[in-house]
């Protein structure tokens, strides 16, 4: 929560955008949760705390997925199969034994 948070904040009438600095403290919108994190020890029930934490588990667990997909988004997938005779011949030997007909579309 100490954290510092940058934002980057554009001013309409000068057209120059800069960067801010704001503790992560300020961004919660929760003050029962604020109460809680200061109140907290292990002996009392502090159920948002609990689930915040859980919450940032879940979201960093589902970053590496994220993340995972986009490395593999990035691979060729189209590539593996483009320009192979063995597919192109028995493609064409495929569509022969059909009588189809584009022009007729």
């Amino acid at each position: 929560m100490l954290s510092q948070y940058e934002l980057e904040v554009f001013d309409d009438e000068t057209g120059d955008s800069s960067l801010i600095s704001i503790p992560n403290l300020r961004r919660i919108r929760s003050i029962g949760y604020i109460k809680e994190a200061i109140a907290w020890n292990p002996d009392i029930n502090t159920d948002r705390v609990s689930a915040m934490d859980m919450v940032m588990i879940l979201r960093e667990d589902r970053k590496k997925y994220v993340d995972k997909f986009d490395e593999q988004k990035e691979e060729d997938v189209l590539g593996h199969f483009h320009d192979d005779p063995f597919l192109d011949d028995n493609w064409k030997k495929a569509m022969g034994n059909y009588e189809w007909n584009p022009d007729t579309i």
